[in-house]
């Protein structure tokens, strides 16, 4: 529902947030040189004019690290330094561009280096994933010191960085989480092999998004192995020296996953749909928490539900329903259109709403229907909104009434409950609007999530380049003697 703001800031806001005592403790024992500082850990090395900045950047440093020797399971011990540069100021009106080298040195020693060339579009993102790019970098390296390859493309592939980063925030952020569950309910999702061949820079931000998705249930999928993260660092270290495909280095490393020619798509898909299920730490927005709540509170019963017994209780029946016309006509004409929509689309169910309650009451094996829709809330009430919680538990007790036959009382507790999820519903929507208003007019500095979508606009609104092809020449005499 909220608007995510993370990695849409500069340098110093981003970075500055919550960690300036760990910046300048970062800097209370500085080199000789006045513009250097080192991390905690001592393996990186930031240059740069402003003490604050690379106080931040050293503590955000050792925090990716951190997050990426616990998703690997491995313990610190680090041979090479990375060098990180720091050019310009966030505040510069200029492109920003983060570049990542590897120099090897004479002794068999290497430099890891990271220049980022700084500016009002700067993203923390980026500067993580050339990061976690370097220290898997060096983690090949102290296993291969002797590798003659040194190129990003050959030491790294693409998708090995970009899930493990992506890895890495869906464990720590859960709207991670649900935007996979999303993509893969939508069938959006890569296979395998598409994952290997894609190509980064080709892509929009909306194939980039399902990339970033498909790269990390690809990782976690791995992770998920038996003994997953070791194979992981094995499969990591073999890049260097792999002369084959990655998927070639995946069999191997990983054997459970290619049994037969078509196995390892068929596990692929399987750890898809067992990552896209939920847990009971995702939870649901407002919104989504009001559609899934309607779905609860509809009844459904067999459409024969309402012939059975009929010959006994037809006066009864009758009676009722000639009173229920007087005092709730406008809910039998909605309740029957329901029924008859449901018959339409070839379903053989009766549906209701529990609002509706007065027309099934008498339907048999009225408590086992309804305890399918208990069950349901129950099982809403962990993922729901916390302002939704209290109105589940009372949804739940007053099935339990209509089970029971005491109604007293019920219609004044469904129009109190279904007045205080409107006033959610709007207030969910007033905060939503402000949101969107804040985030139009009162932010100093753009985010740069719509900068595609425009240089898109503007390619397609500029005209096409004369062709020069016989056929094309052709046309355009027809056309001006036309």
């Amino acid at each position: 529902m909220f608007v995510a703001y993370r990695y849409s800031i500069g340098l110093i806001a981003f970075l500055f947030s919550g960690l300036m005592p760990l910046a300048e403790e970062a800097n209370l024992n500085p080199t000789k040189n006045n513009f250097v500082s080192r991390s905690s850990s001592r393996q990186f090395i930031v240059h740069g004019k402003d003490s604050k900045a690379r106080g931040a950047v050293c503590v955000f440093c050792e925090e990716v690290k951190e997050d990426l020797l616990s998703l690997i399971r491995q313990r610190d011990r680090w041979r090479y330094p990375v060098v990180i540069q720091l050019r310009g100021d966030t505040t510069n009106i200029r492109s920003s561009s983060i570049k990542p080298s590897i120099y090897k040195l004479p002794g068999g020693l290497y430099r890891l280096q990271i220049d980022a060339f700084l500016g009002n579009s700067f993203k923390a993102e980026s500067l993580r994933d050339e990061l976690i790019h370097l220290l898997l970098a060096e983690i090949i390296l102290k296993s291969n010191p002797d590798m003659q390859a040194l190129s990003k493309e050959n030491i790294l592939p693409d998708w090995l960085r970009i899930g493990l980063a992506e890895a890495i925030e869906y464990r720590k952020n859960r709207e991670s989480a649900m935007l996979f569950s999303a993509i893969f309910k939508q069938g959006k999702v890569m296979s395998i092999n598409q994952i290997f061949e894609s190509e980064l820079q080709d892509m929009n931000s909306i194939s980039e998004a399902v990339y970033r998705t498909s790269c990390c249930g690809l990782i976690l999928a791995l992770l998920s192995q038996q003994e997953g993260p070791d194979k992981l660092r094995k499969y990591i270290s073999g890049l260097a020296i792999h002369k084959g495909s990655s998927n070639d280095l995946l069999e191997k490393v990983f054997p459970g996953t290619a049994e037969s020619k078509n196995s390892m798509e068929k596990w692929w898909a399987l750890k898809l749909a067992e990552l896209a299920q939920p847990t009971v730490t995702d939870v649901l927005s407002p919104l989504k928490t009001e559609a899934e709540l309607n779905n609860c509170l509809k009844i459904a019963f067999p459409e024969n539900a309402k012939g059975v017994n009929q010959s006994s209780t037809q006066a009864k029946k009758i009676g009722r329903g000639i009173l229920s016309i007087l005092k709730f006509n406008g809910k039998v004409k909605r309740s029957q259109a329901k029924i008859q929509e449901v018959k339409n689309n070839g379903g053989e169910r009766l549906e209701f709403h529990i609002d509706e309650y007065r027309q099934f009451i008498s339907y048999p094996d009225l408590a086992k229907t309804l305890k399918i829709n208990e069950n349901r809330l129950l099982f809403l009430s962990y993922r729901a909104f916390p302002l939704h919680r209290p109105i589940i538990h009372e949804y739940q007790i007053i099935l339990l009434q209509i089970v029971s036959g005491n109604v007293k009382g019920v219609d004044q507790k469904l129009a109190r409950l279904s007045k205080l999820r409107s006033l959610i519903f709007r207030s969910t929507n007033d905060a939503n609007n402000y949101l969107n208003w804040y985030e139009a007019t009162q932010l100093k500095m753009r985010s740069g999530a719509f900068l595609e979508y425009q240089q898109t606009l503007n390619d397609l609104n500029r005209p096409l380049p004369p062709r020069t092809d016989n056929l094309s020449k052709y046309l355009d005499e027809i056309e001006n003697e036309f």
